[in-house]
């Protein structure tokens, strides 16, 4: 039987638990997909710590729902919202076992690369010159999505990972980031990068 994990509670509404939950399992997509895509243990490590804060969610919405004394239209609703976890939680659960292949077997990138032409937004590694623009902005000035069509997943800071950074966080010259979107907009972002380079899915160049 595995351990139980402590952890403090504080109260949390069921609107806020289903709104980390989806953004948690966005980011796990992501992730999962980056872990074989790259051959990372660490960003497959990271999956499994996103896995276990849903379990931790799922929990709150069971607590929820036993400390709530709801009429039958109420209780209806809550219902909806515990399958609504439970469901989130199966997905996250199968996303774990996607990035924990890269522990099984190191090779499993060469039998992924036949995957990666039907993937309409490929997520790509970009390293960030110092002579490019984006470099010493704050994420939220640039935009991603608006300017580039690309999405920011996270950001590879020498050996340090910021995963779904906030607003507030700086880019800095050589930064490695992973982006996710069309090829054409993947392309774009590089140039503004100053990233000469052929898409690479090495981390480490």
């Amino acid at each position: 039987m595995p351990k139980l994990k402590r952890f403090k509670y504080k109260p949390i509404s069921l609107k806020e638990i289903l709104i980390e939950m989806k953004e948690n399992l966005d980011l796990m997509i992501d992730l999962a997909y980056s872990a074989i895509r790259f051959q990372s243990k660490e960003i497959a490590n990271e999956v499994v710590k996103i896995e276990e804060r849903i379990h931790e969610l799922v929990f709150l919405i069971d607590l929820q729902a036993m400390m709530a004394h709801p009429g039958l239209q109420d209780a209806k609703s809550i219902e909806l919202i515990v399958r609504v976890g439970y469901a989130i939680d199966k997905i996250s659960d199968a996303l774990a076992d996607i990035a924990k292949v890269t522990f099984i077997n190191d090779e499993i990138w060469v039998f992924t690369q036949y995957l990666w032409g039907y993937i309409p937004e490929p997520i790509i590694k970009v390293k960030v010159s110092p002579e490019s623009e984006i470099a010493g902005s704050l994420v939220g000035e640039i935009n991603f999505r608006a300017k580039f069509g690309v999405d920011l997943i996270a950001i590879r800071r020498e050996k340090r990972w910021i995963y779904n950074p906030i607003a507030e966080e700086r880019i800095l010259e050589n930064d490695r980031i992973l982006v996710r979107g069309e090829m054409p907009s993947l392309v774009q972002i590089k140039s503004y990068c100053k990233d000469d380079a052929p898409i690479s899915f090495n981390l480490k160049g």
